[in-house]
């Protein structure tokens, strides 16, 4: 296996700073910041009042009071605009940070060594400098995040591995069952639909925040009606977050898409929030048909 280098211009870059950054945060998010150091990053998702995600993020630790949030460039602003009505009422702020950082995965064959760190399990953070390094829950893949000014001499530093683009990345993504809340899915799914309670995604027994109750109930009383389900097609056209599945043979809308990401020999990965019936009987994409895979991660059907 080769060792690839993408540059993820899809990843944007909100800047938190303040003394209650990280208490404005714990009220807000669905993870726990008592969990967040340099060491460790977190990862969770925003929700607004009825539990639908704004955005999902990760957060890295730039020093005690000052957080990155990295999270899709296209839901950004609506989670820019939404922090921006409460943090107001806090002792801190925010700021799109986006020009600031540039952002790169790399994974593969040697992908741990480029790195810096050969036994880092998921969501370990470390820093190189001025990088801010992070290994990612995609198998044998890093995410670094580095000053704009510093991109230049970082990508001659790792000239060793095959240059990638950020299709590719988000195709790794994919495969290891890992959903992006986008602009065009902002305030679309619950975070069980895209399967974050499997994915260390929810943190339920932090307390209280923004849309709480809502994911509470259903972990703890409901079932998914549409987890979110892997699938291949060989659907030629454009597809975009949101796009309704169907049933197969007919119009009845049993789904949509999460993320997309076409492989090199053409066929279409995808992730889905689905029926389970759908999946069993057959669904289509804009008529094309769906081939369903197994997860990398234990998912309880309830």
């Amino acid at each position: 296996m080769t060792t690839y280098l993408a540059k993820l211009p899809h990843r944007a870059v909100l800047e938190f700073e303040g003394p209650d950054t990280r208490k404005f945060l714990q009220g807000q998010t669905t993870c726990d910041l008592e969990q967040l150091a340099p060491t460790h990053s977190l990862v969770g998702a925003y929700c607004n009042p009825q539990g639908r995600m704004v955005c999902d993020f990760r957060l890295l630790e730039l020093d005690g009071e000052r957080l990155l949030m990295v999270l899709e460039a296209d839901s950004r602003q609506a989670a820019a605009d939404t922090f921006g009505k409460y943090i107001v009422f806090s002792k801190a702020s925010l700021r799109d940070a986006t020009d600031d950082w540039c952002h790169y995965a790399l994974w593969g064959t040697e992908a741990a060594t480029l790195a810096g760190s050969a036994t880092a399990g998921a969501g370990s953070a470390w820093r190189q400098g001025d990088e801010l390094w992070v290994a990612s829950e995609v198998p044998n893949a890093f995410e670094v995040c580095l000053p704009a000014a510093g991109a230049a001499d970082f990508e001659a530093r790792l000239d060793g591995a095959t240059q990638a683009d950020g299709e590719q990345f988000r195709l790794q993504e994919i495969r290891a069952g890992i959903g992006h809340v986008t602009g065009a899915s902002s305030g679309s799914f619950l975070p069980q639909q895209l399967n974050y309670q499997a994915v260390d995604r929810i943190n339920f027994t932090k307390g209280c925040y923004t849309g709480q109750e809502v994911v509470a109930r259903m972990h703890y009383r409901g079932q998914v009606k549409r987890p979110m389900a892997l699938a291949s097609t060989t659907y030629s056209g454009e597809v975009n977050a949101g796009d309704p599945l169907t049933s197969a043979g007919s119009d009845k809308t049993v789904g949509n898409v999460v993320n997309a990401a076409r492989a090199d020999d053409g066929e279409l990965w995808l992730l889905a929030s689905i029926t389970r019936d759908a999946r069993a009987a057959g669904a289509e994409l804009d008529g094309s048909a769906l081939a369903f895979h197994s997860l990398p991660y234990t998912l309880d059907e309830g």
